[in-house]
């Protein structure tokens, strides 16, 4: 059996996570509606330590090891507000299956991998998958909001990584 790989967000003693494909598919959904805001919220879900990697920042005493997320607050604020306002109910509308929408699984890989935006960050591969229907993606764009939402309350970055 194959695991598939997920990543994780850890917040007040609580932990979301997502199969890594079907963040992807949440993600590049989002990059859809609006690639500005959609940059905000995928920023807002990376480790402070990739996020100065992958912007050519100083790491400081950042390593790969660092599992605080990047944390601005008027950023998550922005994120938060399009998930709540445009990814939930855009997701919520879709009536088809998004896999299906973009052409099953190894097409929406294909498509995802050719990204020539921030995207290309995480690879994902066939077993990454979990759900790919607009009302489930929008339930765990939900979780997201709120563990988002909590970093803001304790003014503190969640703990964010993939295994």
């Amino acid at each position: 059996m194959v695991r598939s790989r997920a990543i994780f967000f850890e917040y007040n003693d609580e932990e979301i996570h997502f199969d890594l494909g079907t963040f992807a598919l949440c993600m590049y959904y989002a990059v859809q509606l609006d690639i500005v805001k959609a940059k905000k919220l995928f920023d807002a879900t990376l480790s402070e330590w990739t996020y100065r990697v992958d912007y050519d920042l100083p790491e400081g005493n950042l390593t790969s090891d660092n599992q605080e997320a990047h944390f601005v607050v008027s950023e998550i604020q922005e994120a938060i507000a399009f998930i709540k306002d445009d990814l939930i109910p855009a997701l919520n509308n879709e009536k088809q299956d998004l896999l299906n929408q973009y052409g099953g699984i190894s097409n929406f890989i294909n498509l995802h991998d050719s990204t020539t935006t921030f995207l290309r960050f995480y690879g994902i591969f066939e077993n990454d998958f979990s759900e790919s229907d607009g009302e489930s993606l929008a339930h765990y764009m939900g979780l997201l909001k709120t563990a988002l939402q909590h970093s803001i309350y304790v003014n503190q970055p969640n703990i964010v990584y993939v295994k």
